[in-house]
């Protein structure tokens, strides 16, 4: 811990020295090394071999006998776990546990590797801000993902590949405008594929704004994109300073959450932006990073950006999802947690009065409901979000279908005693449906009141109906 502090604190002190001794002029360096041409991306007909996203199922199994099983009265459902062993967490080999009880776990713990030799990418190193761009030598980690273990990059053929390279490295240089060689990028391309790999699958491009302007040339009927013009939002020094900022609180991160599952990360990462962020679809930087870590304003597509970003920081595979929601354009993320994807919505877990956990890791089943997702993501092939074993009230035995409603009274008394004595506590009940959760709404206040009564206290409290079949209980 102590080590991985030092690190950024040097770097800190050697930005203070480039920026006051050198000038660094960045348009003179070259970064063709970024991203290297050579590294291809898997073929679009083969998207399971891509190494970020593997099979979470081993080739063996654990095998269970009768007397391994009895311990379990539900029996033996296997969860598998990936490892995730770098140079600033410990980690384990792939272990399997038991989704049904705790007495069976295959998990050895390894240590951490301890080298973090860090690495720039680029010929050339543009200075102490450039750190969260690096990767360690010794065990590959890294703040941003290699762009084979980009969600939508890794599914880009080899020329749209080298396109993205080309404009990727340009805005690293902050050049105004960026050619393309004729017959390279159809119009096609670059509208449905390459634009939202440079929009939503790099999300360390912060100087830009979410606008593009190109030139098209139309050679033997069909129409190619020769140039493209980014709107930068933000200086080279400007840039400078975010990177760090997104370092430094990466790296607190990764420092308060070592030795924590990946659901525990996740709603660490969730928890912190929804209480530090207040919705903006206007502020400045709100399509970034930047925006909700510095100015804790935001709108969907900086809220999305920053999942994808802190969960890459962690080794967890996250994706952004782009389409609609409430008539208007938006985005959200899906993530992998033990082994299978789940939707994530940061946006729409902002309430008015408190934040919740409405839209954390919910299936597509009810994900549709209130949003569409965007012809082009179902074209390139988002995550499949099947299950609903990662949700918040999953998690916390507070999801209820029909026939577990008779226990609401004991599960909710229980709530209510841990609410009282932590106000700052808010209960979130899940139901099987939104006609569930509405047939229960009196249900809930009369159970508040009788438990009020029982205990002999004066309690005021909030509801709130969730965006789905939720209803959320805040005492005041």
């Amino acid at each position: 811990m102590k080590r991985n502090k030092l690190i950024f604190l040097t770097l800190i002190l050697c930005l203070i020295l480039t920026m006051t001794g050198c000038g660094l002029d960045l348009s003179k360096l070259n970064l063709g090394a970024l991203l290297p041409s050579s590294s291809a991306p898997p073929s679009p007909t083969e998207p399971d071999t891509s190494p970020a996203f593997p099979s979470a199922t081993p080739t063996t199994r654990p095998e269970f006998s009768d007397d391994t099983s009895v311990t379990c009265p539900d029996g033996h459902e296997l969860v598998y776990h990936e490892a995730r062993a770098n140079c600033i967490s410990d980690g384990w080999d792939e272990y399997v546990t038991c989704k049904n009880c705790t007495e069976y776990s295959t998990q050895v713990i390894k240590p951490m590797i301890g080298s973090h030799d860090l690495t720039c990418p680029l010929d050339v190193c543009p200075g102490a801000w450039h750190v969260a761009l690096h990767t360690c030598a010794e065990c590959g980690f890294g703040m941003v993902a290699k762009p084979e273990n980009r969600y939508y990059v890794s599914k880009l053929t080899q020329t749209q590949y080298d396109v993205y390279c080309d404009i990727y490295n340009a805005i690293m240089n902050f050049e105004p405008e960026i050619e393309i060689e004729a017959g390279l990028l159809t119009r096609e391309e670059w509208t449905s594929v390459v634009m939202w790999a440079l929009s939503y699958d790099s999300p360390e491009l912060m100087q830009i704004e979410s606008s593009w302007h190109s030139s098209t040339l139309t050679v033997g009927g069909e129409t190619y994109v020769v140039k493209v013009v980014p709107t930068y939002q933000m200086t080279e020094s400007t840039y400078r300073s975010a990177m760090l900022l997104v370092a430094n609180t990466f790296a607190d991160w990764q420092t308060e959450m070592l030795g924590k599952s990946d659901y525990e990360i996740e709603l660490f990462v969730h928890d912190q932006i929804t209480a530090n962020t207040t919705y903006s679809a206007s502020a400045d930087y709100s399509n970034c990073t930047y925006g909700v870590l510095h100015d804790k304003l935001s709108r969907c597509e900086g809220f999305s950006k920053t999942m994808t970003w802190a969960m890459w920081g962690f080794s967890i595979p996250c994706a952004s999802i782009v389409g609609e929601a409430g008539g208007e354009a938006h985005s959200w993320n899906a993530v992998r947690i033990d082994g299978e994807f789940t939707f994530v919505d940061i946006t729409w877990d902002l309430g008015n009065s408190f934040s919740h956990h409405d839209y954390f890791n919910v299936n597509e089943e009810i994900l549709l409901t209130t949003h569409e997702i965007h012809e082009d993501f179902v074209a390139m092939g988002y995550p499949e979000c099947t299950t609903m074993d990662s949700n918040y009230a999953v998690k916390n035995d507070l999801y209820f279908t029909e026939e577990d409603e008779a226990l609401l009274e004991d599960k909710l008394y229980a709530e209510l005693d841990k609410a009282y004595h932590d106000t700052d506590y808010v209960i979130e009940l899940r139901f099987e449906s939104n006609e569930r959760a509405d047939a229960n709404v009196d249900t809930v206040s009369g159970i508040i009141s009788d438990w009020a009564n029982d205990r002999r206290v004066g309690i005021s409290y909030r509801t709130s109906r969730g965006s789905n079949s939720q209803i959320m209980i805040s005492l005041e």
